[in-house]
């Protein structure tokens, strides 16, 4: 959201409409590291997808750091969450966030478990991974269903009869944090930040993003860090 673009900086100046207060008792660092991913969550959920109450929703990804915040937004718009986390402790995760159905992605049958979940098929879907695992989330979709995913995601096929696919961008103009922040303060909201590092350590936190975790990794800044 900086004009000038531009990552690890101690300060940056930006417009007043791209920023608001840290909604609920989040920190500071779980605020900074939602910041960006909770946009994203929100634009495919909202305004991609046009989620509706009741509705089932499949995220994949749910243990990721857009997937687990946009499992607490779907749930709060009322709809019925189908979690597709990665490993036995993303499964825990998506548990604790209070998802309808979730299940270990590498161990689980995904297909077979949407159709137990939504005989009828899925409404809609929201891939915050590529790969094949996202493709066999296409299949549990039912006729006229929409899929969102934001840009970055690989999806080979995007041709789909029947579906609709929709890639989109996470970003705003003026960033609709009133709404956001008040889905947040509507109950307990987990930030699942797994790691922190200093500004000195960025190129570990780089490093770190090939491993697996569950959440986010933030950058902490240290404010005794200018000597005078």
């Amino acid at each position: 959201m900086s004009p000038k673009g531009g990552f690890y900086a101690d300060y940056v100046v930006m417009k007043e409409t791209n920023a608001a207060r840290i909604p609920g008792k989040l920190s500071a660092t779980q605020a900074g590291a939602m910041a960006v991913d909770v946009l994203t969550a929100y634009a495919g959920l909202e305004t991609t997808l046009h989620l509706q109450s009741d509705e089932s929703v499949l995220i994949f990804g749910a243990s990721g750091g857009i997937g687990h915040m946009a499992v607490q937004l779907a749930k709060r718009m009322g709809a019925r969450v189908f979690a597709v986390a990665s490993g036995q402790d993303g499964a825990a995760l998506a548990k604790r966030l209070k998802a309808n159905k979730v299940i270990d992605g590498y161990s689980e049958d995904i297909v077979a478990a949407a159709r137990e979940f939504a005989p009828k098929g899925i409404d809609a879907v929201l891939l915050t991974a590529g790969g094949a695992g996202a493709e066999k989330c296409l299949t549990t979709l039912r006729s006229g269903g929409r899929v969102a995913y934001p840009t970055g995601v690989e999806l080979p096929q995007k041709d789909r009869p029947g579906i609709t696919v929709q890639v989109y961008n996470g970003e705003y103009q003026n960033p609709p944090f009133e709404q956001i922040n008040r889905l947040i303060e509507s109950g307990p909201f987990d930030i699942e930040v797994a790691k922190t590092f200093s500004l000195e350590q960025a190129a570990d936190a780089q490093r770190a993003l090939d491993d697996h975790y569950l959440g986010k990794l933030a950058i902490t800044l240290n404010q005794n860090h200018h000597s005078c």
